[in-house]
């Protein structure tokens, strides 16, 4: 039974880590996912030579949590490469967070009654003048439009037609795990309100 257990403990772990090597990023496997696979491939043979529950538990307790760690960091320092291209990909990215924080916080105090300040006011003060009011109407309204133009830019790939009079087209070319996500639930976000916006349009 505890051989049993052992070989399955083995296997979810040797799986696990395998999984969490797939998740770094392309430039990391072509680098060191043969060499981290020969090692699992090695603590496999090892485990099924002797302790299983031995090589599963140093499996689980040191190489898994170290590739989550590796795994983060590694996609951090390449969603920061990609952002430092260009600068406007920050803003797009400060302009979404400020913007989910803005309308959470409000839904929050509207629907869950926290007893917090209108983040509005936080963001124009108590007694704003028409301008900001109106600024910040427009910042509810198109700032994930804006924030999704400026965070998608860089990857923006433009394909001339070719000679046989096929027209252009824009790609995306490959983005970041961060990236893409933030460029994904920004993208909701602009189709939710513009959703909205032509509903409101038509009632």
């Amino acid at each position: 039974m505890s051989t049993t257990l052992g070989s399955r403990q083995l296997n979810r772990a040797i799986t696990l880590a395998r999984w969490l090597i797939r998740c770094h990023p392309r430039e990391f496997r072509q680098q060191y996912e043969s060499e981290l696979d020969q090692v699992l491939r090695t603590l496999m043979r090892f485990g099924m030579d002797s302790g299983k529950a031995g090589v599963a538990n140093y499996l689980w307790r040191i190489c898994i949590p170290d590739l989550c760690l590796s795994m983060i960091r590694e996609r951090f320092n390449e969603w920061e490469e990609n952002m430092k291209r260009n600068y406007g990909s920050w803003i797009g990215a400060g302009l979404i967070v400020l913007w989910i924080l803005y309308v959470g916080l409000s839904l929050a105090r509207i629907f869950l009654h926290l007893p917090i300040k209108d983040p509005g006011n936080w963001l124009i003060g108590d007694t704003p003048a028409n301008w900001a009011y109106n600024s910040l109407n427009w910042f509810t309204i198109f700032g994930p439009i804006i924030a999704l133009i400026l965070l998608a830019a860089p990857y923006i790939k433009f394909s001339k037609g070719s000679e046989n009079g096929e027209m252009a087209v824009i790609r995306l070319r490959n983005v970041a795990g961060a990236s893409r996500v933030l460029i994904i639930v920004t993208g909701l976000i602009s189709l939710m309100i513009l959703f909205i916006v032509l509903i409101g349009r038509m009632l």
